[in-house]
């Protein structure tokens, strides 16, 4: 019997690096609990993770689809 992984229900910092984050979420959390979860997982010393308006280096749009599926995004982060 194979067994699945089930996504994570919390965020999920997946990539930071000195200004930029990356963060699987649930499709339906707040964009504040998204921030304050990356902010308590990876502080930066700096200032606070926060959402920005801009693609991820790749081209996909922020927030995009995750590759577990359609209940979870992955959004970018910057400090």
């Amino acid at each position: 019997m194979t067994q699945v992984s089930t996504p994570p229900e919390t965020p999920i910092v997946y990539s930071h690096g000195l200004c930029y984050a990356s963060v699987c979420a649930p499709a339906d959390m707040s964009i504040e609990l998204i921030e304050r979860s990356a902010n308590l997982q990876v502080p930066t010393g700096v200032g606070p993770w926060k959402l920005v308006d801009e693609s991820f280096t790749t081209g996909e749009t922020n927030p995009h689809d995750c590759e577990r599926g359609p209940a979870h995004l992955h959004y970018l982060l910057a400090c």
